[in-house]
């Protein structure tokens, strides 16, 4: 609980801080083994199409962001380290 006034940290704010830090770990762990880091524009593009269909729902059209996961879907979309967490892709 915090004291003297502080405001309590946004719980969305540290969860898209700890999503983005594990991306950037799985991403220098795939670039250190020599592996591709980037998909094709066509895969991303599958990908947020996945997302913005009525099979998940989670997808925030104004932000671009997943309501689940709490990731920026344009920036997860294009690694290939990356997925969905409710396996949709």
């Amino acid at each position: 609980m915090p004291c003297c006034g502080q405001k309590q940290p946004n719980r969305n704010l540290l969860r898209i801080a700890q999503e983005a830090a594990g991306a950037a770990g799985r991403v220098a762990m795939a670039v250190v083994h020599g592996k591709t880091v980037f998909t094709t524009e066509e895969l991303q593009k599958e990908r947020i199409k996945i997302c913005g269909t009525g099979k998940c729902g989670w997808f925030r059209y104004r932000t671009n962001f997943c309501g689940h996961c709490k990731c920026f879907l344009p920036a997860k979309t294009s690694l290939t380290t990356e997925s969905c967490p409710l396996g949709h892709w």
